[in-house]
């Protein structure tokens, strides 16, 4: 497994993470992961808003928080996903199990005052 950093130009304005843009079109229908870190300023409830081309896996701070396996393109807000924070530092690692298509997803995070 190779790990590459995702440049900010692969992240969009509404949440789309462009994984096709940071890997090429030849990784299009391959399995994919991402990880990112972000900070809470206080912990408790949130919601992960998702969206995923095919099947998504997400695991928050090591805990499985969400699994869908499915055939779709990604849209804003496909699924919905309550979660709770931690104060501080949070980890979030997801898997894209594409088949065909571009590859990436829309994540974002409601709740909080992180």
């Amino acid at each position: 497994m190779i790990w590459r950093a995702v440049d900010d130009d692969c992240v969009r304005t509404d949440g789309y993470v462009d994984f096709e843009k940071a890997l090429g079109k030849e990784n299009n229908g391959a399995t994919t992961f991402g990880t990112t870190t972000f900070p809470a300023t206080h912990g408790g409830e949130a919601r992960l808003y998702v969206g995923s081309g095919d099947g998504l896996t997400i695991w928050l701070n090591g805990q499985l928080v969400f699994d869908k396996q499915v055939h779709r393109s990604a849209e804003p807000d496909e699924d919905a996903v309550d979660v709770d924070l931690r104060e501080g530092e949070n980890s979030v690692l997801v898997k894209i199990s594409r088949c065909i298509g571009p590859n990436g997803l829309y994540f974002r995070i409601a709740g909080d005052s992180s």
